[in-house]
């Protein structure tokens, strides 16, 4: 299996594969077109030509490549693995290598995850620029256009690479633009039966005896006109040791559709995500790069600790509902079939309205006995609830707790509460108010009763009046006593002294009664004459 990248030192660079014992040995890494003509100025502008240093073998290696955002080129993985960013370069279009337009730095590079070095399966790379190319990038074929490749198909291949197994690399971009398009079928059997592993799920094949990539042309585009536009399908992977356009062994390619779920994820990576709240409600915006037609199928989550949501395809936003407030962590991931890739944002929502606060009395009022509000703003992260309490309202001075106790003042008066929490963008208020007036449970001025009148058979005895509070206004009843006695019947606010009475002590209880409560106090006795 000869991998179709090479050395820009003048000579092939080769690399020790370790191939399974069944597969023919491994092969020189490397390639360039063989059986094609120079490529017109301009005909390839989103053609890439990359310059890769690898600190292992501390060579500086030839590979192609497609320009498929402004600021990423797809390549073959073999090609960027390993491969040190600082000392790399990219050269966009075609034309000669003595006269080439300026290089643009790599960023960054990174290998499909499931890339296999020795059999080359899923033999894609993406490298990210520095800065910015102002090439036209080239699309992607999408899953679902994978049937147009088939027999009599005739695709396009360009690159730099040898034109033979033994000659030199070009100096111009090379192309061929009737490249056949070799059945899976064919292909996998012409490979398993030369003893080399091919997949027709990662891999395609194209070419002839007399056409064909080679030796510099890896990770270079393999391309097929879908509705007069030229798309990206495959790029150069590898071929057969016994050199370029052997017969009967066309040249394989990664297959781009196989790629187009990870590709998406990589291109659609979130950016400049925003987070904002109304309550509880956290609604998460981020922005991503549609950025091939065709796009595979992408689907965002968006997550916070045991929280998520699950968007549609290429949504842009997603609500959770948060119900506790403080600095929070939010996962975005891209996600397009087994691959995810997420970035995470911290920090605190911004607030889009007032929060809405509720309120509710726990308690009628009652002289004496606290009474709480059970109060809650929907938004986590606003500022602790403040509480004013109100008597017919009007703010009561210093009763600015949760809890509030209601004095005499209080009795027969309506008592509320009004609840507030801000945030940024303003106030959020409830009342809550009493359906009930304040009540107080009966209490006398004094804890002494007084008998008064004369004390005398024939006369009558009375209670003197008492002041009385209580709210609602208590009800009073008497009960007299005969030497401490209850006397049967003699339940009026007066007493008529009998015979019986002569030498006996009498005294009145009085019973004082509201809604709130009840309160006894007996008299002092009086004695009659």
């Amino acid at each position: 299996m000869i991998r179709r990248f090479t050395c820009l030192l003048g000579f092939v660079c080769a690399l020790a594969l370790i191939a399974p014992a069944a597969h023919a040995a491994p092969a020189e890494v490397g390639a360039r077109i063989v059986g094609g003509t120079d490529a017109a100025a301009g005909s390839w502008p989103s053609f890439a030509r990359l310059s890769i240093y690898k600190p292992t073998t501390d060579l500086t290696y030839l590979c192609g490549g497609t320009l498929i955002t402004p600021t990423i080129v797809l390549t073959a993985a073999h090609c960027a693995a390993d491969a040190q960013a600082a000392r790399s370069v990219v050269f966009i279009g075609g034309g000669s290598t003595d006269g080439s337009p300026p290089s643009i730095a790599w960023s960054s590079s990174t290998v499909h995850p499931n890339y296999n070095d020795e059999n080359l399966q899923y033999d894609v790379a993406l490298v990210t620029l520095a800065t910015a190319s102002t090439a036209t990038p080239m699309p992607l074929i999408a899953p679902a256009q994978d049937a147009l490749l088939a027999v009599p198909a005739t695709l396009a291949v360009a690159g730099y690479g040898r034109t033979s197994t033994d000659g030199s690399t070009s100096t111009t971009l090379i192309e061929v633009t009737t490249l056949p398009f070799v059945a899976d079928a064919t292909c996998a059997a012409a490979y398993t039966t030369a003893g080399y592993a091919y997949s027709t799920a990662t891999m395609i094949c194209a070419g002839s005896d007399a056409s064909d990539s080679c030796n510099g042309d890896s990770g270079g585009p393999l391309t097929l006109s879908i509705a007069g536009v030229r798309t990206l399908v495959g790029d150069v992977s590898w071929g057969p040791s016994s050199g370029c356009a052997s017969a009967g062994l066309p040249g394989v390619y990664g297959r781009i559709s196989a790629f187009r779920p990870w590709i998406a994820v990589m291109l659609a990576q979130p950016t400049n995500a925003t987070v904002t709240n109304a309550g509880s409600a956290v609604t998460v915006t981020w922005s991503h790069a549609s950025a091939t037609p065709a796009q595979a199928p992408l689907t965002f989550v968006v997550a916070e600790a045991s929280t998520s949501a699950t968007t549609a395809a290429d949504a842009t936003s997603a609500t959770l509902t948060v119900t506790s407030g403080g600095p929070k962590t939010i996962s975005i991931s891209a996600v397009s079939g087994t691959y995810t890739k997420a970035v995470t944002w911290a920090g605190t929502p911004t607030p889009t309205r007032a929060p809405a606060v509720s309120a509710r009395l726990l308690e009628d009022p009652v002289v004496g006995a606290a009474l709480t509000v059970d109060a809650t703003s929907d938004d986590p992260w606003a500022e602790a609830l403040t509480y004013q309490w109100t008597r017919a309202g009007i703010a009561i001075a210093g009763a600015t707790s949760a809890t509030f106790t209601p004095t005499a003042a209080d009795a027969g008066v309506s008592l509320g509460v009004v609840v507030s929490a801000r945030n940024g963008v303003g106030v959020g208020t409830a009342t809550a108010t009493s359906t009930e007036l304040a009540v107080l449970k009966p209490t006398l001025a004094t804890r002494t009763l007084i008998v008064r009148g004369s004390p005398k058979v024939g006369r009558f005895l009375y209670l003197a009046r008492p002041a009385v509070r209580g709210y609602p206004t208590p009800q009073a009843s008497h009960q007299w006593f005969r030497n401490g006695r209850a006397l049967k019947d003699k339940t009026r606010a007066f007493y008529r002294v009998t015979a019986a009475d002569r030498g006996q002590r009498i005294a009145c209880r009085i019973t004082l009664t509201n809604s709130a409560g009840s309160t006894r106090i007996r008299s002092a006795a009086v004695t009659i004459d």
